[in-house]
């Protein structure tokens, strides 16, 4: 989930809904470099079960934005920044602010 630190909830149990918003720009000199935005909405419950050490469980919720590249149809680049609304990572602070993706189409 975008905008959770990795690791953090690691539970057995972990189902999530990912919202996204995606708006291609004009191509930038080629036309197979698509700038774009995105917004997204991510949303998640996750659950400790069949342990015998207790039951943990909960909701997790995260909203961002970001800029993206589309290149040659092949892979994508994207930086966003992202903010935790349900609690805080393990820096004290709910707001990721650069996180870079890079996504490979084959």
């Amino acid at each position: 989930m975008r905008g959770v630190d990795s690791g953090s909830l690691d539970v057995n149990l972990k189902l999530v809904n990912n919202l996204e918003l995606r708006v291609n720009l004009p191509a930038i000199v080629l036309p197979d470099l698509v700038p774009g935005v995105v917004v997204h909405w991510d949303a998640g419950y996750f659950a400790q079960v069949g342990e015998s050490a207790g039951h943990v469980s909960g909701f997790v919720t995260t909203v961002g934005a970001g800029l993206y590249f589309n290149l040659f149809d092949l892979a994508h680049l994207a930086a966003y920044t992202h903010y935790r609304l349900d609690a805080v990572n393990a820096d004290g602070s709910p707001w990721v602010p650069f996180d870079l993706q890079f996504g490979l189409h084959y």
